[in-house]
């Protein structure tokens, strides 16, 4: 009887602890937070495939423990985050920070600078398989992020800072990567042993 009871009980409180998986799919621009509805902010793993804005990107952000002045926050549940079949609309801003205020670059192969600037809450991101180009900080200071997928991938250009600061990162193919910026891969004590593309500059 007992066992039944604590079982009632962490039924009843899932909901509040933000356990909660979803899947959106078609997703027009700057319908994400429309998709997920008003309880957005307690989803923990997400699947998103359509086409994202600059709204949107602010609303994953928001998901993530990010805000619009590049702040972290206790606010945001968003641990996994799969991005695979979703494509990006260029134009409008997202976040300012690092003395930047940068525009969404449209498209499927590029994570845009800053995208996921100081986002602790992100642990798995998948990216869309096409995607080329990180950008400057698009990971900075995501401090619990461990895993970028697909691996392999098609990521040849990492930025300024993308994953400075990643101090959890441990899973990340950089064999297809030929040019890294400056401090791209800073305090990421957690990667270990990596392979480099011949090629690298």
């Amino acid at each position: 009887m007992k066992n039944y009871f604590y079982l009632i009980l962490s039924l009843l409180f899932i909901p509040l602890l933000g356990i909660k998986a979803m899947e959106v799919t078609n997703v027009p621009a700057g319908g994400l937070q429309s998709a997920l509805g008003n309880d957005y902010m307690n989803i923990t793993d997400l699947t998103v495939s359509g086409t994202l804005n600059a709204e949107d990107v602010k609303i994953l952000r928001l998901m993530a423990g990010g805000n619009e002045s590049g702040g972290a926050t206790t606010f945001g549940a968003l641990t996994t985050l799969d991005l695979s079949g979703a494509s990006f609309s260029g134009g409008g801003t997202y976040v300012t920070a690092e003395t930047l205020t940068p525009t969404l670059v449209g498209g499927n192969t590029t994570i845009s600078t800053l995208m996921f600037y100081n986002c602790p809450r992100l642990v798995t991101v998948t990216l869309p398989s096409t995607v080329t180009t990180v950008q400057q900080g698009a990971f900075q200071n995501c401090s619990n992020l461990t895993t970028i997928n697909p691996q392999p991938s098609a990521i040849t250009t990492v930025g300024v800072k993308a994953f400075q600061n990643c101090t959890s990162l441990n899973s990340i193919n950089l064999s297809t990567i030929t040019s890294f910026g400056e401090f791209s891969f800073d305090n990421c004590g957690a990667l270990g042993a990596v392979t480099l593309n011949a090629s690298v500059t």
